[in-house]
């Protein structure tokens, strides 16, 4: 090999994070794929959903999705989104979670993932770039879980429950009405929502609301009409569980994801 070809070979980046930056718009579906490496995907504007392993995230606004290197995964937006991804060496991540998660992300993390996207990819030999990079992955490893997951049971006639549930989050029918046409008895299904999802059905009954206000708040929709969509009797009902749940009243919610960004990553 000639002195100038090592020469070239040698200086060319050698990533262990590259990155990657989309303009999406509302109702846009990725179809299920994985990727080699792991992966953050985080929205700087709007709201994503995400399908993998039988379960339903809705990733809202301060929030990151983490996506472990080979695990499918689905993705559609709600209203336009400005995604910015990350993708991480499997080698610089083995301290990481081995299942997807929703996870808080500080200002500082934020911040982070979008100096990475502007950068376009880390390089290994970039003393700067090395530092950078073991503060993100630092950042990755301590950021808290977003329990905002919507896990979804396999049994057939759980899942005919689940799924009239979602075709009419507006119901307020009993457990035993909807079990009717389920095959199964009311006790029966509670059973298998608790022991496929971990959860009650009243629960996942009121996750299953609390996704979808998320993303009708992101498409726009006003409070009364969210409220009564997801079978509250009162707008007060529906803003106190969304408060428990969420830490904010939904008129706050959205408004409080106008976040400071770097502008010329949106041109």
């Amino acid at each position: 090999m000639s002195k100038t070809r090592h020469s070239s070979l040698s200086s060319a980046p050698l990533p262990t994070i590259r990155s990657l930056a989309l303009r999406l718009p509302a109702r846009h579906r990725i179809d299920n794929h994985a990727h080699g490496w792991a992966q953050v995907i985080y929205a700087a504007r709007g709201v994503m959903s995400v399908e993998a392993t039988m379960k339903q995230w809705i990733v809202p606004p301060h929030r990151g999705l983490w996506v472990p290197a080979d695990v499918g995964h689905a993705i559609e937006t709600v209203g336009e989104v400005w995604m910015r991804t990350i993708y991480l060496r499997p080698d610089l991540v083995t301290t990481l979670p081995p299942v997807i998660r929703v996870m808080d992300m500080s200002p500082l993390l934020r911040e982070l993932i979008l100096e990475t996207v502007r950068l376009g990819l880390l390089d290994e030999m970039n003393e700067l770039h090395c530092h950078l990079a073991s503060v993100l992955v630092a950042q990755l490893a301590s950021a808290p879980e977003f329990l905002f997951d919507l896990p979804l049971p396999r049994d057939p006639r759980a899942r005919r429950v689940a799924d009239q549930v979602r075709r009419d989050l507006g119901q307020n029918a009993k457990l035993g009405v909807l079990a009717q046409g389920a095959g199964a008895s009311a006790r029966t299904i509670e059973r298998l929502f608790q022991m496929e999802t971990g959860i009650s059905f009243g629960r996942w009954r009121q996750q299953a609301r609390l996704q979808h206000a998320v993303c009708r708040l992101a498409e726009g929709g006003d409070v009364t009409s969210i409220a009564f969509e997801c079978g509250y009797e009162s707008v007060s009902a529906f803003v106190a569980m969304f408060k428990q749940s969420l830490g904010t009243t939904p008129g706050r919610y959205l408004r409080a994801s106008g976040v400071t960004v770097h502008e010329e990553l949106f041109v």
